[in-house]
C-alpha cells in the first residue's frame, strides 16, 4: 500500500478562468508552487528532457568509459524528470476548466503547456495591470 506525506499533495491553486480574466493571479499561484517544491524549472523549459545518449547510435558502438556511465544512469535520469514533470503538469491541469484542457492535454512537456497558456492570456496581464 502506498502512503502519501502531506508534501505529496497538490497545494490548492483557484481555477483558472475560462475567459483569462484571472490568468495573473493564477501564474502567479503556479509560480509559487512549482518553486516551493524545486520544479520552477519545469515551467521555463530550463530541466528538458533527458536524451537517452545511445539513441540513434550505431549498431556497432562502442561506448567509451563516461558514454557507458551516461547510458547506464539515463534511466534513473528519465524516470526522476517524468515524475517531477508529471507533477507540474499536474500542478496546472488540475486547475484548468475543461475547455483550457482539452487545448493543452496532448503537450508531454509542462513547460509547453504553461507557454500556451501564456501566449493565450498574455493580453489579459496588460488589460488587468492597467486597471489597477
Amino acid at each position: 500500500m502506498t502512503s502519501f506525506s502531506k508534501e505529496d499533495l497538490l497545494p490548492k491553486i483557484p481555477a483558472l478562468k475560462a475567459d483569462g480574466s484571472n490568468w495573473l493571479m493564477f501564474k502567479n499561484r503556479v509560480e509559487w508552487a512549482a518553486e516551493a517544491k524545486g520544479l520552477v524549472e519545469y515551467l521555463e523549459g530550463t530541466k528538458p528532457r533527458p536524451t537517452d545518449p545511445s539513441e540513434d547510435q550505431d549498431p556497432l558502438w562502442e561506448p567509451s568509459d563516461m558514454e557507458a556511465l551516461a547510458v547506464a544512469e539515463y534511466p534513473e535520469k528519465y524516470a526522476t524528470w517524468r515524475k517531477e514533470n508529471g507533477y507540474v503538469k499536474q500542478l496546472i491541469g488540475s486547475a484548468l476548466p475543461e475547455t483550457l484542457f482539452i487545448k493543452i492535454r496532448n503537450e508531454t512537456c509542462a513547460s509547453a503547456i504553461w507557454d500556451a497558456l501564456a501566449n493565450e492570456f498574455k493580453n489579459h496581464s496588460r488589460i488587468v495591470a492597467i486597471e489597477l
